[in-house]
């Protein structure tokens, strides 16, 4: 599921590259707040030790998710251009953090799961981003929409790969 969410989000940051920034903050909003529910109910399912990183990913995506959803109105009436460097504030906030929990996440799976490589992938992909929307952040709408749009699919894709992954070893574990 998560995603599934973060490829139609990154197909809908292709494809609609101008949307107006509050769009697309509300649009994050809802993608940060979906990652942030399925992190806790992960958390919740999964063995203490492992719980700490997932959890801490769903508070991550909460508050980001929160801010998206009340930044645009309040960043609408101050200027124009607050919206769009807000969102992509959040977009940074989010990612950096993502990926230290997933990097650790990726690690505590490797140890489970011989030759999982997704989530230290994943987390990698989010370092990358981050590093160029920061130091790209001036390139303007249409270039950091593609950027995050990329990331996204990109994003998606690993974490489908993963799940069916996970899903096939969790099927030899049980046959065996």
């Amino acid at each position: 599921m998560r995603g599934a969410v973060a490829i139609i989000f990154g197909v809908t940051a292709l494809f609609w590259p101008l949307l107006s920034p509050a769009t697309m903050a509300l649009t994050f909003g809802f993608f940060a707040l979906t990652e942030a529910v399925l992190s806790f109910v992960a958390g919740f399912s999964s063995s203490a030790g492992k719980s700490n990183s997932i959890m801490s990913e769903g508070v991550v995506g909460l508050t980001v998710a929160i801010f998206a959803f009340i930044g645009p109105g309040i960043g609408a009436l101050i200027s124009l251009g607050i919206p769009s460097i807000m969102t992509l504030f959040l977009i940074v906030l989010w990612m950096l953090p993502v990926g230290i929990f997933q990097m650790v996440e990726g690690i505590q799976l490797r140890m489970e799961m011989r030759g999982e490589w997704s989530l230290v992938a994943s987390s990698l992909l989010s370092f990358l981003c981050t590093f160029i929307l920061i130091s790209r952040w001036e390139g303007g709408a249409w270039a950091v929409s593609w950027i995050i749009g990329l990331y996204s699919i990109l994003y998606g894709i690993i974490h489908v790969f993963m799940t069916l992954r996970v899903r096939k070893f969790a099927r030899h574990a049980l046959s065996v």
